[in-house]
């Protein structure tokens, strides 16, 4: 058995061999890297764009409107007129709008009468608009023939370029309107203005402020008050119940497997590396020299492990630092990342085995881990009664398990409870700290698959073992093999002797060299057993003896048993 120091050996340089071969193949390593990042990043903006689906209720009154705050400050104060034609009321009645608009705001300073600009038809009206709509805000057009004395009607039309009024056949907008937003874009576009707060386009259009001025007009005419002021009217909006968007479900179905095709991308490269030095018999050649599978397979864990903690930490930075996840703790998202991508390597080793072509090897490998993620989606299916022990069930494949986890997370991370520390075994279903378990479950499994199934599946090299041979005593407790013993306990001399005779053909032996001998074969047997090819016998009944302070040279045909012997 080999002794650790030459165990680290082996591993040490094993491992400047495969980084050297990830430098070599530097496009590949390049795309291990960016690839997982892009795929990342892609997913972070899609988070980022779309706001959070759950809004809680508003019970306090928000900041109040008064009727005229925001028309007084309105584009100029200029509003285009379509009056009647015939009409000899129109221009009058809209000076004595302009007298009860400064009347009544006679106490601020900085007000201006409106401006009214008079076209005859609406055609002219509409060229007016198209040659430029920023100059028309806002446009009155009358129904009536006497807005004066006789009855007032009026259409008033507001510019999409500004605020769109809503449709008057809509009677109910979503729960989801006139609410504050907290997604990166509310400091750019707030919520409670455009189209996400239709009673709000009222008011910010003009629409309101001007009816109420032409309304109290007529009244002023109709009552011959000239002492009739509009009263300080006041906006605020009722309260509103907590209300939880549906794309609550969009964020659910695509960010947790989003997240396992981004960090489970470099499986494909592994896979086409370790089964490319097998399809090469790269791997056979170096257990020929003497490399023990456990280096190989250690020395490429590690490159990986490095790897994909470097991998681990920069999505970390990624998806905290652009305010993905808002109200959890970056640990148990890092360990949960870390452990998973631990995983994948494993599911690489563990299906090594089953392929001789790495590019096959490579696209179904990355396209297993995605469809065994899929299994997330069992949590829709299953009752309550059945959730928790089925959920622990499916864990066991670490796609799914990794992706109920970013579910859970992002669920609670929505809701402002978030995960930390303190919370990490709480919560239905599997807590966080339950997927953490598993995962470290999962890669002990793997790992325990992937030697199984590398010492029983067959190749086209060596002899494997059988199917139970993890239960046989005899491998765990292996017996030392003794010594073969020389021929009816004669002296080394006499069974050299004795092997001369017997063979003519063997060189005979120098006197000075007998007694030196340092390695001794006796009817060495080596058979190579495939099921896809017949058994080969490699290796048929050789006795050979090599002596101290000789050089030995074996020469053979191809396919004589050189390398094996």
């Amino acid at each position: 058995m080999m002794n650790s120091s030459n165990f680290c050996q082996q591993l040490g340089a094993t491992l400047v061999r495969n980084f050297k071969l990830k430098i070599r193949d530097s496009r590949k390593t390049i795309a291990e890297v960016f690839l997982p990042l892009y795929t990342l990043g892609t997913l972070i903006v899609l988070k980022i764009l779309i706001p959070n689906p759950n809004f809680p209720a508003i019970t306090e009154p928000r900041g109040a409107a008064t009727l005229f705050e925001h028309f007084q400050h309105h584009k100029a104060h200029t509003i285009a007129v379509l009056p009647q034609p015939n009409s000899s009321t129109t221009v009058p009645f809209l000076s004595e709008v302009n007298e009860l608009w400064m009347s009544n705001r006679r106490h601020q300073p900085g007000i201006h009468p409106i401006k009214w600009m008079i076209y005859e038809t609406p055609e002219e009206l509409l060229a007016a608009y198209w040659r430029d709509p920023s100059k028309m805000p806002l446009a009155l057009i009358f129904h009536s023939d006497d807005p004066l004395f006789g009855p007032l009607r009026y259409e008033i039309r507001t510019n999409p370029s500004f605020f769109v009024t809503p449709s008057t056949t809509e009677l109910y907008s979503s729960l989801v309107t006139c609410r504050q937003s907290d997604s990166y874009w509310s400091a750019v576009i707030p919520i409670e203005t455009g189209d996400s707060c239709p009673v709000n386009q009222y008011y910010y259009s003009g629409f309101v402020a001007l009816q109420t001025l032409l309304d109290y007009t007529k009244i002023r005419i109709v009552t011959q008050n000239e002492e009739l002021q509009i009263p300080h009217i006041t906006l605020e909006m009722f309260p509103k119940e907590a209300y939880t968007g549906n794309w609550m479900v969009a964020f659910r179905l695509v960010i947790p497997i989003y997240m396992v095709m981004a960090l489970s991308q470099f499986i494909t490269y592994l896979l086409i590396l370790i089964v490319g030095e097998k399809e090469n018999h790269i791997k056979e050649g170096l257990k020929i020299m003497g490399l023990r599978d456990s280096v190989f397979w250690c020395g490429w864990f590690v490159i990986y492990a490095v790897f994909v903690t470097f991998l681990s930490f920069v999505s970390v930075i990624l998806v905290f630092s652009l305010g993905v996840f808002q109200n959890t703790n970056y640990l148990p998202v890092f360990i949960l990342i870390l452990l998973y991508s631990f995983s994948v390597i494993l599911i690489g080793f563990m299906i090594t085995p089953f392929f001789d072509n790495s590019r096959t090897a490579g696209i179904l490998g990355n396209f297993a881990v995605n469809i065994m993620s899929l299994l997330y989606f069992l949590q829709v299916f299953i009752d309550d009664t059945h959730t928790s022990a089925a959920l622990w069930t499916v864990s066991l494949i670490s796609p799914t398990g990794f992706a109920l986890a970013m579910d859970k997370i992002l669920v609670l991370d929505i809701s402002g409870q978030g995960v930390t520390l303190n919370n990490l075994w709480t919560g239905p279903g599997i807590p966080i700290g339950g997927s953490i378990l598993m995962l470290v479950v999962d890669i002990l499994l793997y790992a325990a698959l992937a030697f199984y199934f590398d010492c029983v599946i067959p190749s086209d090299h060596g002899t494997k073992q059988k199917p139970c041979f993890c239960l046989n005593k005899n491998y765990w407790c292996k017996k030392k093999v003794p010594k073969v013993p020389l021929l009816n306990g004669e002296s080394a001399n006499s069974f050299n002797n004795a092997l001369e005779d017997q063979a003519r053909d063997v060189e005979p032996v120098s006197r000075e060299m007998r007694g030196k001998e340092a390695i001794r074969i006796v009817d060495l047997y080596k058979t190579f057993h495939s099921c896809r090819k017949p058994a080969v016998n490699a290796v048929n009944g050789i006795n050979l003896t090599i002596y101290e302070g000789q050089i030995t040279a074996i020469l053979g045909h191809n396919g004589a048993g050189k390398s094996t012997l």
